[in-house]
């Protein structure tokens, strides 16, 4: 029998009632902006190859799922702090993404492409900024994007969803993460 070692397990110096259980909340918003596809650090004939018509800009609708976990307080039932959380959603997505041009608006965007995968790391660092002074955390962002067009022959993709849990790992550039 295999023992899940992530569990939360009571401790036996400190009673139950000084406890408090551990929740996953998730909270979803959607947002609607605009962008293109474009890396700086390529040239327009490279960047036409890599992103097809996707390099002219174009609206998304964004739909985001922000994860946090924290304690449940026993006379609230809720969460501590919920109604921080929501206010966190707001500021940190709804407020700085909603009818933008992640390209021109986000200061984030102008030094790298405003692709799925960083719009969903800009959440992420956005969401812990606005998380870091208190008792429970941000564990993860998804967003979720439909696909984008990219031309004639292009690979018919529905929607794409990014997700970041704060992970990070070496790349050796040369090997194929350019």
């Amino acid at each position: 029998m295999e023992v899940d070692q992530e569990r939360p397990r009571l401790s036996h110096s400190v009673s139950q009632e000084e406890q408090a259980p551990l929740i996953t909340i998730i909270h979803s918003v959607k947002v609607s902006a605009v962008h293109r596809l474009w890396a700086s650090s390529l040239s327009e004939e490279s960047n036409l190859l890599r992103f097809g018509e996707a390099v002219h800009v174009h609206g998304h609708d964004y739909n985001f799922r922000i994860t946090f976990k924290g304690p449940v307080c026993k006379r609230t039932g809720q969460i501590i702090g919920n109604d921080l959380l929501e206010d966190v959603v707001s500021m940190a997505v709804t407020e700085v993404l909603d009818r933008k041009n992640l390209d021109t608006d986000i200061s984030f965007f102008l030094s790298r492409p405003s692709t799925i995968e960083n719009v969903c790391l800009f959440i992420f660092r956005n969401v812990g900024v606005l998380m870091r002074p208190h008792p429970f955390s941000c564990t993860q962002v998804e967003v979720e994007v439909g696909g984008c067009y990219r031309g004639p022959g292009s690979k018919a993709i529905g929607s794409t969803t990014a997700i970041y849990s704060g992970e990070m790992c070496s790349v050796n550039l040369k090997q194929g993460g350019a």
